[in-house]
């Protein structure tokens, strides 16, 4: 259970990456729509996907593999914000926070999976 948890994880991580790219780079671009899509949430696939897969993980997953799979998270959002960023793609000030926000959840994700 523990890798069905891990691979619907991954699966929905993928997902959003590719929303990222499809979606139009100008200033009109949502993260809250990258992330979570338009549609009520529980119409929309790839939120149930990732309430599934939080489910099993909290379930089934030792928590170093959870804060693991944050740290990746974190590093993704951090990397593709900070080239929204650059790029002038939607809100600076929203692309800036994001960044942020991103960096300080990996710096604290990092800290517990790597120093103990």
């Amino acid at each position: 259970m523990n890798l069905i948890g891990i691979s619907l994880y991954i699966f929905w991580l993928l997902l959003v990456v590719l929303k990222f790219s499809t979606l139009p780079h100008n200033r009109s671009f949502s993260y809250q729509q990258a992330f979570f899509g338009t549609l009520i949430w529980y119409k929309n696939f790839r939120n149930l996907l990732l309430l599934c897969s939080l489910l099993v993980l909290v379930i089934f997953a030792p928590l170093k593999m959870i804060y693991l799979l944050f740290f990746i998270t974190a590093c993704l959002t951090f990397l593709m914000s900070m080239r929204n960023f650059w790029t002038r793609v939607g809100n600076a000030w929203m692309g800036i926070s994001l960044s942020l926000v991103s960096l300080l959840i990996s710096i604290g994700t990092g800290l517990f999976v790597f120093k103990t």
